[in-house]
């Protein structure tokens, strides 16, 4: 310690007895009050948790200072424990010639001090009101001190360490006897200490269980994280065996798409030229029937023939007369003959008949057949007049005089087509044809004689597109009075001068023909749609964009129009047209222009009745995704499209038909009593064309009808009581077509949109199953008028119970539709059998109710027999507590106990006695679902006493029969 003298502010400090005196007196009192105060208030404080050294034996440091002060007379003053002095008093006390020596002090190591903070606190200011002991001065002999020297607690600020002094003579320290307060200090800071140690020991226990308790834990955490590499490395592998999996069945997948792509290709390349030929030929067919058209006609190129002749007529050549001798008819061979074999005269009658047929005819020629009245010989100097063909009858033989040899002798001559060419060598040989002109008929189905004798020339059969064919259309072109009676001379036989081929119009010519060509027969002004389209202004409500697909949809109909005749196929034509049809309507029906979209309605729905593949190309367009989440945000009937409009880009959206979210909107926006009685044609049309998508559209796209009864609103706009009794009545029509498909049932079970079903909510309180069933028992809807209605929500009910066996579940846990159909059962009944004068003296409207007492029956029995287990309609009948079906059960019980077991009225027409007994079987059926055996007996006794005694009687012989029956009725699987 450097300095060290600097630690004693005053060296002429002096102690004498009577201050030591005084210093001891006070040490004393100050003992006594801290061991009746602090040490009681000390003792249940535990000391602090710091390690403490144990031994308290004083070594000396080595610090040496030599201080010439001679203080000889000085007490001895040492330092305690406690901070405190001890003083030893003077008559203990040694006393030694006055010398200098050198005072050794000695630095205690310094640490924290062992005792609490009260004590330490008054230590510390015990020191700093004290002054400072001067160092005595001791002789340089090695000295102890008994008193073990304590580490006091720091003091806060610059104080000192204290300076141990050791005594000069060894006998000092041994009048420090055990009754000294020094000793009494160090006990009990020796207890203090050891309850200290005590204290550590435990701390140092905890420490060690919380280190074993972090080892356990980290030793958990390393486990956990093992296993936990173990797991995500399980997963990588098995994730990555299912990836490879994958790629190969995609592999797969590409190389069977591949091969089927490739088939298709080949498929479509052979089908193309297929295609070809078949169009090839119609074209070939087509010229050859304009070349017919153009060709000049029989008579016109035989009166050429005739002009080129002289005026006087120049001799033949000998061959040709002599082949010209054996016939003196100028016309057409006949028509038995066969062109295949060379002509040769197998005549057998005499010549006399020739010879005077020679002699009739001037010149020998003759400018008719018997057969063939209208032919006109083409090689005759001048013509004779058709007048004189005219004045005589029709298709008859002109001389009824000459004989059937005669007849027969003229069918056998040789071929009567003059034909100019090379002469035989021999006048016995005759002429091979060089060119034949002769009369065909079409090839339409006729007697066999005709038939038989049609010519069909050899070179013709390899070629279907001959001349033979052209040559025939000329002549029935000039011969319209040649006829099938005529030819085979039977005048019985129906006539049939020519024979018509079906042509079906062109689709792509009848597609245009009905856009440009369309208009309602309502309408007074007569103005065609097409032209109402693109003449009406839109609402000033219309946006720039909707305007401008309006234009473009215009556009790209016209174009279309435009280029019916090029290459592009039907199917092409068809989705051009219905693409912009239905972007049009869609247009009109978002800004509700009611007047256009009329007629744009009606002419889809006659594209539909007329073109059947339009309805595929209709319902392809669909509504683009924008359109979309634009209604969601915006539809007033969505309840929910502000909340979800949040969360629009995680919603999925699916893309409907485009012509059906045209028909929702319509209906929607006609909701209200005002709209639907000025748009009342715009819905009626928009529900016509739903039954016409129903009929036209195949199975596989019924799914895309499921937009009108998967929206609430639009089934409840439908079905609203402000409806007139036509449109609500088309509306239910409309809606039992969409029932009748089975992919569409469980749409009619849905919800709002803004009602969540729970997983333990029942399907009991659907709005539009209420409301239609209610409508069977409304009272501001009773009366004849409304039988029609009620008859289309029956069949409603029934076509949405047979399409799914589910259906007739969800249908039987209604709240309303059971008791419904009981309770209006039970009215028609009582009408029925209670001889009501609406029904007695109108069979017309008996047949209707006893039809809607026989649907509802067998309703009811197909919802009671389909489930199973079957259902229980009595338990539903007995737990219907709500006013309108009070004593409901007994109604049940008394309606159908009358179809089952009274006897029919006496006024009842066949027909409705056979549907009478069609309702007998079942209603007796469903009687016993209700009835136990007792009650059923009473009931059957009941209804059996109103009837003739004969009926009784019988019914008395046969009740053992009927109770064997009841006691053992028949299982359910037979």
């Amino acid at each position: 310690m450097d300095d060290s003298d600097d630690y004693f502010e005053d060296d002429d400090l002096v102690l004498d007895e009577a201050t030591l005196a005084i210093i001891e007196q006070a040490e004393s009192k100050f003992q006594e009050s801290q061991r009746e105060t602090l040490l009681p208030s000390r003792s249940p404080q535990p000391p602090p948790p710091k390690k403490q050294k144990t031994s308290h034996t004083w070594q000396n440091t080595g610090l040496r200072r030599h201080n010439t002060v001679e203080s000889d007379g000085l007490p001895e003053v040492s330092v305690v424990g406690e901070g405190m002095y001890g003083l030893d008093r003077l008559g203990n006390r040694i006393t030694a010639p006055v010398q200098p020596s050198n005072v050794t002090i000695n630095a205690p190591p310094v640490r924290p001090a062992p005792v609490s903070v009260s004590r330490s606190s008054s230590g510390s200011s015990i020191n700093q009101h004290r002054p400072t002991p001067a160092p005595t001065r001791r002789p340089s002999g090695p000295t102890s001190n008994n008193v073990a020297p304590r580490a006091h607690a720091p003091v806060p600020g610059p104080s000192r360490a204290p300076i141990q002094r050791e005594p000069s003579v060894p006998q000092i320290t041994q009048k420090l006897n055990g009754t000294s307060l020094s000793q009494v200090s160090l006990g009990k800071i020796n207890r203090d200490l050891i309850l200290e140690v005590e204290l550590l020991k435990l701390q140092v226990q905890e420490t060690e269980r919380k280190q074993e308790d972090l080892k356990r834990r980290l030793q958990e955490v390393e486990d956990a994280r093992l296993a936990k590499e173990g797991e995500v490395k399980i997963l990588r592998t098995g994730i990555e065996k299912t990836a490879q999996h994958h790629i190969d069945e995609l592999e797969k997948l590409r190389a069977a798409k591949a091969a089927a792509e490739a088939k298709q290709v080949e498929v479509e390349k052979t089908l193309r030229g297929e295609l070809d030929s078949l169009r090839t030929s119609y074209r070939f067919k087509n010229l050859g029937r304009e070349a017919d058209a153009l060709r000049t006609p029989y008579t016109a190129r035989a009166k050429r023939i005739e002009k080129q002749f002289p005026a006087s007529p120049a001799p033949f050549p000998s061959q040709m007369q002599l082949r010209n001798g054996g016939s003196q008819i100028a016309g057409p061979s006949n028509l038995s003959q066969s062109p295949r074999n060379a002509r040769f005269d197998t005549r057998n009658g005499s010549p006399e008949p020739s010879q005077r047929t020679r002699k009739q005819t001037p010149n020998g020629r003759t400018n008719k057949h018997p057969n063939l009245p209208n032919f006109e010989d083409a090689f005759q100097i001048t013509s004779p007049l058709r007048s004189k063909l005219k004045s005589k009858d029709k298709g008859k033989v002109r001389e009824q005089g000459r004989s059937a040899t005669q007849l027969e002798a003229r069918a056998h001559d040789p071929d009567s087509i003059f034909d100019h060419g090379d002469p035989p060598s021999s006048p016995t040989t005759p002429l091979r044809p060089i060119k034949r002109l002769e009369f065909a008929i079409p090839d339409q189905p006729r007697s066999q004689h005709v038939s038989s004798s049609l010519p069909m020339p050899q070179h013709d059969m390899d070629n279907p597109f001959n001349d033979n064919e052209d040559v025939s259309m000329a002549v029935e072109a000039d011969i319209p009075q040649l006829s099938q009676q005529s030819i085979t001379g039977n005048p019985d036989e129906v006539s049939a001068e020519e024979s018509f081929e079906l042509e079906y119009p062109d689709p792509k010519e009848e597609l245009k023909r009905i856009i440009l060509t369309h208009s309602i027969q309502d309408d007074s002004s007569r103005q065609l749609t097409f032209q109402r389209l693109l003449s009406s202004p839109l609402p000033l409500s219309t946006s720039d964009d909707q305007l401008s697909q309006y234009n473009t949809a215009s556009r790209e109909l016209l174009e279309m129009l435009g280029s019916i005749h090029k290459t592009a196929d039907y199917e092409t034509h068809l989705h051009t047209a219905a693409t912009s049809l239905t972007r049009m309507s869609y247009i009109l029906a978002v800004n509700s222009w009611i007047f256009p979209l009329v007629g744009l309605i009606h002419l889809i729905r006659t594209l539909l009745y007329s073109l059947p593949p339009f309805a595929t190309s209709l319902l392809s367009v669909l509504l683009p995704q924008s359109a979309r989440a634009y209604d969601m945000l915006h539809d007033p009937q969505n309840p929910t499209a502000s909340q979800d409009s949040d969360n629009l880009d995680d919603l999925p959206l699916p893309q409907p038909p485009l012509i059906m979210t045209v028909i929702c909107k319509i209906i929607l926006s006609l909701s209200s009593v005002d709209d639907v009685a000025k748009g009342s044609s715009l819905l009626l049309e928009c529900l016509q064309l739903i039954e016409t998508l129903c009929w036209a559209i195949p199975d596989d796209l019924a799914g895309c009808l499921a937009e009108i009864p998967k929206d609430h609103g639009v089934i409840m706009a439908l079905i609203s009581s402000t409806h007139t009794l036509s449109i609500l009545q088309r509306s239910i029509q409309m809606l039992t077509f969409l029932a009748s498909h089975a992919e569409l049932y469980k749409h009619f079970f849905s919800y709002p949109r803004s009602t969540q079903l729970s997983s333990t909510k029942q399907y009991r309180t659907i709005p539009h199953i209420e409301h239609l069933a209610g409508l069977l028992i409304d009272p501001e809807r009773d009366g004849s008028q409304f039988d029609s209605l009620k008859d289309d929500i029956v069949g409603f009910f029934i076509a949405l119970a047979i399409s799914n066996t589910e259906a007739v579940s969800i249908l039987n846990q209604s709240e309303k539709l059971i008791p419904c159909l009981v309770k209006y059962l039970s009215e028609l009944s009582s009408a029925f059998w209670e001889e009501d004068t609406d029904i007695l003296f109108s069979p017309e409207r008996a047949a209707v109710v006893m039809r809607l007492i026989n649907r509802m029956t067998s309703l009811l029995f197909y919802m009671v027999v389909t489930p199973s287990p079957k259902y229980d309609i009595s338990r539903r009948l007995q737990y219907t507590h709500t006013r309108p079906f009070n004593g409901i059960l007994s109604g049940f019980v008394v309606s159908i106990g009358r179809f089952a077991f009274a006897d029919p009225p006496e006024w009842v027409t066949p027909d409705v006695m056979v549907m009478l007994e069609h309702t007998n079987d079942l209603a007796a059926i469903l009687l016993e679902f209700v009835t136990t055996s007792p009650d059923l007996d009473l009931v059957w006794k009941v209804y059996q006493k109103r009837g003739n005694e004969g009926n009784w009687k019988h019914a008395e012989e046969n009740e053992d029969e009927r109770e064997a029956r009841l006691a053992h009725p028949v299982p359910e699987d037979e």
